[in-house]
């Protein structure tokens, strides 16, 4: 079986000083989840072996502007690995819409990477702005990347700086109405909110859900095994969150999770093709 890694941060430019590669922290943030953290892998080729031994074909490679990784080192992983990693560019609303749009036409529309990445939770120069998947400030990036129907990435739900009320499923189907031809998926699943978005993407056809590590022994996490085994088996994907998590590991627990044999390959590979806008030759 083929596999995607929708959410992989190799050792590489900002990734690297990041809180991504803190080793203290991160240990600790990973037994929360009673899982041992891949945060001493401090190379590039280390990381290739991770993948390869879990049996990933490609990772995606979200950019983060709060760590100050750049979508000009997302590139440069790129054409140094183009067979292994999937960039998509990170996108800060609060850079203006001149900048962000240049930025989408340089690095996607002209350039290898497949779409964007709005870490919405940790906007602005210090990443201490929170701002609602709805903001108007957001609507020319949603207009360029519906027009286009490029894939947008949102970092959404768990411990990444949410505030309750900013993780409301209303703020998503907002926007899911609004631009029916953009392809939205929610890493870390907008978790707590497990039944409110696999709900809506049973209603949204543009939603896609990648739980990630929100599986792991959190109370309502096995709902999203449940709905993949059931009503929106095209909607799920698996991503590891590396380096937080070993990839080994993560793929062992998705594949021993009880999924399905027609859900289980979808999970893994074939839902993050669709929501990429890849076909299996890309593999």
């Amino acid at each position: 079986m083929k596999i995607i890694d929708f959410r992989v941060r190799p050792y590489h430019g900002g990734f690297r000083t990041s809180w991504l590669y803190n080793e203290p922290y991160l240990t600790s943030f990973a037994g929360k989840f009673n899982q041992k953290t891949a945060a001493g892998i401090r190379s590039i080729d280390e990381c290739l072996a991770e993948m390869e031994a879990a049996g990933v074909n490609k990772g995606v490679v979200p950019g983060r502007v709060s760590s100050h990784v750049t979508n000009e080192e997302l590139v440069e992983l790129y054409t140094m690995y183009p067979d292994k990693f999937i960039p998509m560019i990170g996108i800060d609303p609060l850079a203006g819409p001149e900048f962000c749009l240049s930025e989408i036409e340089k690095f996607v529309v002209n350039g290898p990477c497949k779409g964007i990445m709005m870490e919405l939770t940790v906007c602005g120069p210090n990443g201490q702005m929170i701002l609602n998947a709805d903001d108007e400030i957001i609507t020319p990036i949603y207009e360029k990347c519906h027009n286009l129907s490029l894939p947008v990435m949102l970092t959404w739900g768990g411990m990444a700086s949410m505030e309750i009320e900013h993780g409301a499923p209303v703020h998503i189907e907002n926007v899911l109405k609004r631009y029916p031809k953009m392809r939205i998926a929610l890493c870390h699943g907008g978790y707590p909110y497990v039944n409110e978005y696999c709900w809506l993407a049973a209603r949204h056809k543009n939603l896609w859900i990648s739980p990630d590590i929100y599986v792991l022994d959190c109370p309502g996490g096995n709902d999203y095994m449940a709905a993949a085994n059931g009503f929106i088996k095209d909607r799920i994907i698996f991503g590891s969150t590396f380096p937080i998590m070993h990839i080994t590991d993560m793929v062992d627990y998705y594949t021993n999770w009880g999924l399905s044999e027609t859900a289980l390959p979808k999970v893994m590979y074939q839902n993050a093709l669709e929501f990429l806008g890849m076909t299996e030759e890309d593999l």
